[in-house]
């Protein structure tokens, strides 16, 4: 909660009230993730989970909550879910930390086409 409201973001501010009024529930977990991701958002859950082996910073940890959050924000199912929406998710992620850069749509674009975690998610 601390590094999404030292972020100095409004995205991280957005995150941290969604928590404090309960809205969404973050789940802190040590599993490995089958697919090698940093977080996820089951689709119909108000539940964002973080997997801790895969963040090395606090900062990194609230990256991938904004980005969790914006794709709960989205309101998203397994049949409405598309490459497009990783678009504000990352662009949320990157103003919460900073180490993770601050992408261009272009870049965003770039990455989700080629990453092996977005292969199966349709166009």
């Amino acid at each position: 909660m601390r590094a999404l409201r030292q972020s100095g973001t409004i995205e991280g501010a957005a995150v941290a009230k969604l928590l404090k009024r309960g809205m969404i529930k973050l789940d802190l977990s040590q599993a490995i993730p089958a697919l090698g991701q940093a977080g996820e958002q089951p689709f119909g859950s108000n539940l964002v989970r973080i997997y801790l082996g895969k963040v090395g910073t606090n900062q990194q940890a609230a990256g991938v909550a904004a980005h969790e959050t914006a794709h709960w924000l989205q309101k998203l199912t397994r049949g409405t879910y598309r490459k497009a929406h990783e678009m504000v998710p990352y662009k949320w992620q990157g103003a919460v930390d900073k180490s993770f850069g601050a992408r261009t749509a272009k870049e965003i674009e770039e990455f989700v086409r080629n990453n092996p975690l977005y292969k199966h998610v349709p166009d």
